[in-house]
């Protein structure tokens, strides 16, 4: 790893990780609403995808300043996943998102693909939120990049299904395959 990335990840290990133990009960009684997935984003403006801003705009390939080009569509992999839950961090190696400019992604693990769903971007809070047919990847992240728009870290909120989750992506044109995974 070059040291961009481990600051990054350093940075989201010091400042996303609010509570470490995740069967203690959540310290705000009066946080956000949980529905299916500990997904929220009631009042949040589906942004106007056809002029992205914000991260989301790297994450799709979209580049503002050329808006004729066609998008790079990359596949993001998980090229780190830290959880105080072994199994989710497992669950994560080997997978990777692909985010399109119409509000649209896919994921998979390795070679398979498992679901597709829907994403929106809160640009106000950084924040991601997703939704899938299999409800497996109905989340919310909070988002942080590199300035060189090349690894995209993603924070769990407080409660939800990714708690105190954390991980870094990095694009690629191709999915991974197992010898490629090396965390």
């Amino acid at each position: 790893m070059n040291r961009i990335t481990i600051i990054l990840f350093a940075l989201a290990l010091v400042f996303g990780c609010t509570q470490c133990n995740p069967n203690a009960p959540d310290s705000k009684p009066n946080g956000p609403a949980i529905t299916t997935g500990g997904v929220n984003p009631a009042g949040i403006t589906k942004i106007d995808t056809a002029n992205l801003k914000g991260h989301m705009a790297s994450v799709v390939g979209y580049d503002p300043k050329k808006p004729d080009k066609p998008e790079v569509n990359n596949f993001w992999w998980v090229d780190g996943y830290v959880s105080s839950r072994e199994a989710a961090k497992q669950a994560h190696r080997g997978k990777w998102y692909r985010f399109y400019k119409d509000g649209t992604f896919e994921y998979g693990v390795y070679e398979k693909n498992l679901d597709k769903g829907t994403w929106s971007y809160d640009l106000a809070n950084e924040t991601l939120f997703t939704k899938t047919q299999d409800g497996k990847e109905t989340m919310q992240w909070r988002s942080m990049m590199s300035s060189t728009r090349d690894k995209l870290v993603l924070v769990g909120p407080e409660v939800g299904p990714n708690k105190g989750d954390q991980m870094m992506l990095q694009p690629y044109l191709q999915k991974p395959v197992p010898a490629n995974v090396t965390w």
